[in-house]
């Protein structure tokens, strides 16, 4: 029961339960309050698999808007009907995530909340830019996927043959403090009672810090590592600790 009585306390976040373990769990909270958990795998695996996914078919669709819609076009006034036109189209897309993708569907709710509810502040140029807000909002997985390459391209592409201390020494030399921040964590009561227990529950923002807080319990273990394929080019993780250079896929 005490268990229960801190779980309704969470706010509207992405939760990441991990007990230094192998897998971690993840609880979405929606903006109705509403609960969803997500059995997910090591942290290295959770980073791999986002780093991989196919986010192609709905990145068309978003993009087709900012090439085809007329709300976008450079004039001196926009008329608000664009902006009504724009979202009637635009915010259905979210709904390809919602399956596939729970965490970016999640991830496009909570930037498109504020975007949605921006208010009229005068200026004749006002629709453009408020649709620009949904597009960014529906924008965000691909772009923090994109960030996401980046690091990996410093952090993981070349070090099959390096240590955990190479890899994040790469990391840290590019982007300094990277990894070294804050989140809000808590120990969860153990079923049995004990009022703190060894779950450690991570809050977080976005999925950008979701991110940040997986890439960092990676880097609290050297069991699991991130390699990339010599082949296919696809990062993976290997099954053994001898040396991997092709996935195996």
């Amino acid at each position: 029961e005490g268990s229960q009585l801190m779980d309704r306390k969470r706010k509207p976040g992405i939760y990441l339960l991990t007990d230094a373990g192998d897998a971690v769990e993840l609880i979405l909270v929606w903006l109705d309050d509403r609960e969803t958990r997500l059995r997910g795998q090591s942290p290295a695996e959770e980073l791999v698999s986002f780093v991989n996914f196919d986010f192609s078919a709905y990145q068309s669709s978003v993009e087709r808007l900012w090439e085809e819609h007329d709300v976008f076009e450079e004039r001196d006034e926009v008329p608000y009907e664009d902006y009504v036109d724009f979202a009637r189209q635009a915010l259905p897309l979210a709904e390809q995530l919602s399956e596939i993708a729970p965490v970016a569907y999640w991830d496009v709710l909570h930037h498109l909340d504020p975007a949605t509810k921006m208010l009229y502040d005068g200026k004749p140029i006002f629709p453009s830019r408020k649709a620009l807000a949904v597009l960014n909002a529906l924008r965000h997985p691909y772009f923090i996927q994109n960030r996401l390459r980046n690091l990996f391209e410093i952090g993981f592409a070349d070090f099959e043959r390096g240590t955990q201390q190479d890899r994040f020494r790469a990391l840290e030399d590019t982007w300094p403090g990277l990894i070294d921040r804050t989140f809000p964590i808590r120990f969860l009561p153990e079923p049995s009672g004990a009022p703190v227990g060894t779950v450690r529950e991570y809050a977080l923002g976005d999925l950008y810090e979701l991110c940040l807080a997986e890439l960092s319990l990676y880097f609290q273990q050297n069991r699991w590592r991130i390699v990339r394929c010599e082949n296919c080019w696809r990062y993976f993780v290997p099954k053994t600790e001898a040396e991997s250079r092709y996935c195996y896929g």
